[in-house]
C-alpha cells in the first residue's frame, strides 16, 4: 500500500484539530474538568480510574489519532506508537483497553467501565471522539497549494508515527490564560500545551512529517472561547514545505531552556545569548519554529521520540534539525571543520529503534539530550559558545 504523503499530512492536521477540541472541551466542561482536577486520598487513593483521568484525557486523544488515521491508511494502524498506555484498571479489578468503538454508544459503554458507570462523563466523552472537529475555533493557516505540490507516495511499511496527545500536562490541568513576555514567549500557562503528531521513515528513522497542534494559542475575550492552531511540516528527500509557522525577528540571539538546565551550561551561552525559559517541550521546540529563538539546548535525558519527532520535521522542512546534545558538543571538541557538516547531519535525533538495554518508557528516551536548530549556521554558532 503506497501513502501519499500530502494526503496523509491533510488527514493529521484534521485530525489534530479534532484532538485539540476533545481538550478544550475537556477543560471547558464543569462535569469533565472537575474529574481532571480531582485529587483522591485516603482509600480512595487506589480508584484510578478517577486519580489517572488526566490519563484518559492523554489516551483519548491517542486513541482518536490511531483510529482515524486508521480508517483513511490502515496499513499505518501497526506503527503508531504513543506516550500513554492505553490499559486501565477498574474497581472490580477488570483491565480495560482503551479504542474507539464503531459507534458512540459503545464507545459510551467501554468509558463507563472505566470511570465507575458515570453516564454523564462517559456520553461526553463519547460524543467528543466521535465528532468531526469545530472549524470555528480552529485556525489552522495550512498553505493548501504547498501541499498540493508534494506527490511523493511511500510505502506504508516504511512509516512509523509518534503521538504525544498532550505535551505539557501540568500546564494543560492547572494552567491558565497568560501573557506572553516581552520576547512573545509564554513561560507558562495553557499556550505551552501541545498536541505532538511526527512520522518517521521505519528505515532510516529520520522524521518526514509533523503537525503540531496548540489547542490554546489565544482566548478570544469576546466570547470567551479558545483558538487553536496547526502547524506543519514535510521533510523527504528534496521535498520541503511547511505551513502554519509564524516569522518572528527578534532584536537579539536567544536559546530556549529547561528551567532545571544546570548553571554550568546557562553561563556558557549567557554572554552571547538571551536565556529564555518555558513550559513543555513541544512548545518550546514550536518557539524554534516560529523565530521567537535560535535554538532549543537539553543537555538533560528528560525527553522523548513523542516529544520531538513531530517540531523534529517540521525543523527540517525550514532547513534546521535536532541533534543529540553530547556527541555534538563532543564533535565540536574535537575540531575538524571540513567533516563538521556531515557529523552533524549524522547525529539528527532518529525515531526507528529503541535504546539497547533499556526498559518502557526508557527505551524511547532522548539520553544525549537534544539541540534544535532553525539553521546549520545557527547550530554551530552555538556549539562554538558550548566549547569555549
Amino acid at each position: 500500500m503506497k501513502v501519499p504523503l500530502s494526503a496523509l499530512t491533510e488527514v493529521l492536521i484534521r485530525i489534530s484539530e479534532k484532538a485539540a477540541d476533545i481538550a478544550r472541551k475537556i477543560r471547558s466542561d464543569d462535569t469533565l474538568f472537575a474529574l481532571l482536577i480531582q485529587e483522591k486520598t485516603g482509600v480512595d487513593k487506589n480508584k484510578r480510574f478517577v486519580s489517572d483521568f488526566k490519563t484518559l484525557a492523554d489516551v483519548l486523544v491517542q486513541e482518536v489519532v490511531r483510529h482515524d488515521v486508521g480508517n483513511v491508511f490502515p496499513g499505518l494502524v501497526a506503527h503508531i506508537q504513543g506516550e500513554e498506555n492505553n490499559t486501565f484498571t477498574n474497581l472490580l479489578g477488570e483491565s480495560i483497553t482503551v479504542e474507539i468503538q464503531d459507534t458512540c454508544e459503545e464507545t459510551t459503554n467501554l468509558l463507563a467501565r472505566i470511570l465507575d458507570n458515570n453516564r454523564e462523563a462517559s456520553t461526553l466523552l463519547a460524543e467528543l471522539v466521535h465528532r468531526q472537529p469545530s472549524s470555528h475555533q480552529s485556525n489552522s493557516t495550512r498553505d493548501d497549494q504547498q501541499l498540493n505540490k508534494v506527490k511523493i507516495e511511500v510505502t506504508a511499511d516504511h512509516l512509523g508515527i509518534w503521538i504525544d496527545p498532550i505535551d505539557s500536562t501540568a500546564q494543560y490541568i492547572h494552567g491558565t490564560n497568560t501573557k506572553p513576555n516581552a520576547h512573545g514567549i509564554h513561560v507558562d500557562g495553557l499556550q505551552c500545551a501541545t498536541i505532538l503528531i511526527g512520522v518517521f521513515d521505519r528505515i532510516s528513522g529520520l522524521p518526514i512529517i509533523g503537525v503540531i497542534n496548540q489547542p490554546f494559542q489565544h482566548l478570544d475575550e469576546k466570547n470567551q472561547q479558545w483558538r487553536g492552531r496547526a502547524i506543519w511540516g514535510i521533510s523527504y528527500n528534496e521535498t520541503q514545505v511547511n505551513g502554519g509557522a509564524a516569522n518572528n525577528k527578534p532584536d537579539e540571539r536567544a536559546v530556549i531552556l529547561s528551567s532545571s538546565e544546570s548553571k554550568s551550561t546557562q553561563n556558557l551561552i549567557s554572554k552571547k545569548y538571551h536565556l529564555q525559559q518555558a513550559s513543555g517541550a513541544g512548545y518550546k521546540m514550536l518557539c524554534v519554529i516560529d523565530s521567537l529563538v535560535d535554538s532549543y539546548l537539553l543537555s538533560l535525558t528528560t525527553t522523548y521520540k513523542w516529544d520531538s519527532c513531530a517540531a523534529h520535521a517540521i525543523l527540517r522542512s525550514k532547513g534546521g534539525g535536532v541533534v543529540d546534545f553530547t556527541n555534538a558538543v563532543q564533535i565540536m571538541k574535537q575540531g575538524g571543520q571540513a567533516s563538521l557538516i556531515q557529523k552533524l547531519y549524522d547525529l539528527q535525533l532518529k525515531y526507528n529503534a529503541a535504546n539497547v538495554g533499556a526498559d518502557g518508557a526508557a527505551r524511547w528516551q532522548n539520553v544525549d539530550g537534544m539541540l534544535a536548530y532553525r539553521n546549520l549556521d545557527d547550530l554551530i554558532e552555538l556549539l562554538h559558545e558550548l566549547v569555549r
